[in-house]
């Protein structure tokens, strides 16, 4: 439907899921950094899934005192990952969506001035004027749209997944 109007390039589509995925992943495992800085040195992991079992035996092998320092400089190096992630995501999203608009208002154009004099006649220039701007970002925002609800749908399978495997 959408996406064969759109006609998106065929590079886009997974490149900017998997832009929103990685940026998703990022931000989960910022808060996973994060965890460990506050609690109280010594206690137990409150993470009881495998992820927080990883980021335990991760830093067993980090000398106490280099601790903190260390989760600080990956909760930042991760912060700072995730977000040229998502500036990039943005990016190739509005790049993709002006050429989507750009090319449906090519396509609007070519066919009215292909068609019969009479269409052009009984159709007011401002309705002309109105579909090649306005119509044509309408469907660029959808896909855009689409996109993000392609994105969001498989972080949430893939938390609700990772909650659930023993």
């Amino acid at each position: 439907g959408l996406v064969k109007v759109a006609n998106p390039p065929r590079w886009s589509s997974p490149t900017i899921i998997a832009l929103g995925l990685l940026a998703a992943f990022l931000e989960g495992a910022t808060l996973y950094l994060f965890i460990p800085l506050v609690q109280s040195p010594g206690a137990g992991s409150a993470a009881g899934d495998q992820i927080g079992h990883l980021f335990n035996n991760l830093l067993a092998g980090i000398p106490v005192e280099s601790r903190v320092p260390a989760l600080v400089a990956a909760v930042f190096a991760a912060v700072v990952l995730k977000n040229l992630v998502s500036f990039l995501n943005t990016y190739v999203t509005r790049l993709t969506g002006g050429h989507v608009a750009h090319q449906l208002r090519l396509r609007v154009f070519d066919q009215t001035v292909s068609s019969c004099i009479d269409y052009r006649v009984q159709n007011k220039r401002t309705d002309i004027v109105n579909t090649l701007t306005t119509e044509t970002w309408k469907v660029s925002s959808g896909l855009i749209l689409v996109y993000r609800l392609m994105i969001c749908a498989c972080t949430l399978v893939s938390r609700v997944s990772s909650r659930s495997s023993p």
